[in-house]
């Protein structure tokens, strides 16, 4: 199963001014449930963002044109998404995979994906706060069914299925 997920406000909006949304208490614990022993896709850019590289006990695929250097057991690498989820479902046909940014690799993976789990932050980010770098996850209004939600004081977690 191809999963996208995602952190967004209540415009779509997940990452501005060169940094993501900060997720809510509780959303990394269940990110790292949800992925935890499957398989994460990611932009250059996103994988430079992490913390920790690469995230652990998970396989790290990242997208990417420019070699990076990364000589853990856990990564790879592939030039576009086809790539990565083609072998990602040969290698590994157990593990779901994980699409987790960025905007591009989400917009290259939404019609190939099974799911959508998008985390949506009560309110929205004002205008006067984003000076470069909006980017905007949407979730097309023909073609996917919210099936899941779970609503907490300052936000809600959805499931998108494909329909």
């Amino acid at each position: 199963m191809i999963r996208i997920i995602v952190c967004t406000d209540e415009n779509g909006l997940f990452a501005y001014n060169g940094l993501s949304l900060k997720p809510p208490p509780g959303d990394l614990k269940r990110f790292k449930q949800l992925t935890q022993n499957h398989v994460v896709v990611m932009g250059r850019i996103t994988w430079e963002s992490l913390p920790v590289k690469p995230l652990p006990d998970r396989i790290n695929f990242v997208i990417s044109s420019t070699e990076i250097d990364c000589f853990d057991d856990d990564f790879y690498q592939a030039s576009d998404v086809n790539e990565a989820i083609e072998y990602s479902l040969n290698e590994w046909p157990d593990k779901h995979i994980y699409i987790i940014g960025g905007q591009h690799i989400y917009n290259e993976a939404l019609p190939l994906a099974d799911q959508i789990a998008r985390t949506v932050i009560h309110g929205k980010v004002p205008n006067d706060c984003i000076n470069r770098e909006p980017r905007y996850f949407h979730i097309p209004s023909e073609g996917w069914q919210l099936t899941t939600v779970e609503n907490y004081d300052n936000y809600d977690f959805e499931i998108y299925e494909k329909c």
